[in-house]
């Protein structure tokens, strides 16, 4: 590394900034999402130069930090490289701190430069010299804190990358000298170098050992009915050959909207397609197994497995290498494929047509046509073939889960599962929306409030494709109506637990210059252009007394 020749000599800002823009350059990172002050402006002039020698850096600016992490953790869940998000000291740097929260839990990659003031402010309480020193934690996989006097920590990264596992999670504290840039070295003269890196892994090793070898074993010897249960983002490598091996598995399938795998042909009969029905039975079953892949799962059955000890659980895949689960279960580190082909060689268990029928929720559904989940229906086969589908938390996965039809239409549906926060939906859409010709975002009104300034970036966004934000207000956090502990309480603490609000959002989607739509009856669908405008709003006004009805009718069907 050119660095290596001085180590800690003291560097100008001008050079050190260069020398951290080049270790996110080996990582892989190729898009920077700057929030500028006058504390990174080190970091911002180098790249501002050298976008204009390097025709594959793209810079996007926002000003407000949140929302600009978020949107590059869009950014690396449709790229799989790590995007870069360069921030001022104080504060600045503790708004991406949600960001990072998801980025661990859902293991993307994703890098944080946070700049700082010089080392001597430490712990002074002078303005915006707060302490950024693993301002993270462990939801970063590496923390470097360097400066003009002490630099080494950057001597080596790339040969950490030449390593297999590595996640590109990275926190880079770079405290910079005054004066912060220099009239005679702003245009210290160096290119960007090219580095040969493999992709990034889930930093779970590929080899089975012994141990695990026997607990695949011992759970697929076990003769208990199974169920096979898909969550968030299943593996995207040989794709077609884990499906082929849960054909040949042939255990009923539970698949996340957001699994890849929910309208896929090929396990069409396998599928469940009516959840709570399915799950009530299968749960009250004295010997019972669950085979889990990739994301943690958002039904409700997998949170009641917390207290149902009898049924035995076995992770596979698993993002993160989490277990999702606060009780015992079992989780296999290596070859989840290799695995789940060794369970098939095991003997699957033909279970055609159970759990599959839709006929419960397909009534509920016409006798309720302007309820939430009716509408999730029609928007499910009103979206084009072929887009990018992002379902914000909680209310739309769940709804679109239940509700959605069930046909092979080419959606690729996405989510943020890995914290299972509302903090950042629409940036992270939007960040996955950049290059998508046509993309459709659902969220609920509360999950809009809390990212308002999100499409501050819509005019650096590529023009000539589609962007909706399909907003689903009634009037508060509905769902809290549905939980147990709270569905009792007084109408006065309802409306608290709630978060009722009158807000409409035409004045918002003025406000960034999108086109506006109200949706509350089938009528609004037929009549607007939907050939039109490329951004556009649309408010969805669902019936509440309608979707009070419908869940309350699908409790009692149970």
């Amino acid at each position: 590394m050119a660095m290596s020749e001085d180590n800690e000599a003291i560097w100008s800002n001008e050079r050190l900034a260069f020398e951290v823009i080049q270790t996110c350059w080996w990582a892989g990172s190729r898009e920077f999402v700057i929030c500028a002050g006058s504390r990174n402006s080190p970091l911002v002039l180098q790249l501002l130069r050298l976008q204009h020698e390097h025709g594959d850096l793209k810079i996007w600016h926002f000003f407000e930090e949140r929302s600009a992490a978020f949107f590059a953790l869009g950014r690396a869940k449709i790229t799989g490289e790590p995007a870069t998000v360069v921030t001022t000291s104080g504060t600045a740097a503790a708004e991406l701190l949600p960001a990072v929260i998801e980025a661990h839990y859902a293991a993307l990659p994703l890098i944080l430069v946070t700049a700082d003031r010089p080392v001597a402010f430490r712990y002074s309480g002078a303005p915006q010299a707060i302490d950024q020193q693993h301002l993270f934690g462990r939801n970063v996989e590496r923390f470097l804190d360097v400066s003009v006097q002490h630099h080494s920590e950057l001597d080596g990264m790339d040969e950490l990358l030449s390593q297999r596992f590595v996640q590109r999670r990275w926190h880079i504290n770079v405290a910079f000298d005054e004066p912060l840039v220099s009239p005679l070295q702003v245009e210290f003269g160096r290119t960007l170098q090219a580095m040969e890196v493999s992709s990034a892994s889930s930093g779970l090793p590929a080899k089975v050992e012994d141990d695990e070898q026997e607990m695949v074993e011992g759970f697929g010897l076990n003769s208990a009915t199974g169920v096979v249960l898909v969550g968030n983002s299943s593996p995207a490598q040989d794709q077609q050959a884990w499906v082929q091996a849960l054909v040949d598995l042939a255990w009923p399938i539970w698949a996340e909207a957001s699994s890849g795998l929910r309208e896929e042909e090929s396990l069409n009969r396998l599928i469940i397609k009516d959840e709570a029905d399915f799950f009530t039975d299968f749960i009250n079953q004295r010997k019972a197994r669950v085979l889990r892949l990739a994301g943690v799962p958002s039904l409700r059955f997998w949170r009641d497995l917390e207290e149902a000890s009898h049924v035995e659980v076995l992770s596979l895949a698993a993002t993160g290498g989490f277990s999702g689960l606060a009780r015992e279960s079992k989780v296999l580190r290596g070859d989840a494929l290799a695995a789940l082909r060794h369970l098939v060689d095991l003997g699957g268990e033909e279970k055609e047509g159970v759990g599959q029928s839709e006929q419960r929720v397909e009534a509920l559904l016409l006798k309720y046509p302007l309820s939430e989940p009716a509408w999730i229906r029609r928007w499910s086969q009103l979206i084009p073939e072929g887009s990018l589908v992002f379902l914000g938390n909680s209310m739309p996965i769940r709804e679109w889960n239940l509700a959605a039809t069930f046909e092979s239409r080419r959606l690729f549906c996405h989510a943020s599962r890995g914290a299972n926060g509302i903090d950042g939906q629409l940036s992270t859409f939007l960040g996955m929306s950049a290059d998508q010709q046509e993309s459709w975002g659902l969220f609920g009104d509360l999950t809009t409030l809390y990212d308002l300034s999100a499409p501050s970036v819509w005019d650096q966004l590529p023009a000539g494709k589609k962007r909706r934000l399909l907003v689903i207000n009634n009037g508060g956090g509905r769902i809290f109506s549905r939980l147990p502990h709270l569905a009792s309480l007084p109408e006065d603490e309802q409306r608290v637990v709630q978060n009722r609000h009158q807000v409409g959002f035409e004045h918002w989607a003025a406000m960034w210059g999108m086109d506006y739509l109200q949706v509350s009856a089938r009528q609004d669908l037929l009549e607007y252009d939907w050939d039109g405008a490329e951004s556009l709003v649309i408010e969805l006004c669902p019936d509440l007394q309608q979707t009070e009805a419908f869940w309350q009718d699908e409790a009692k069907a149970l």
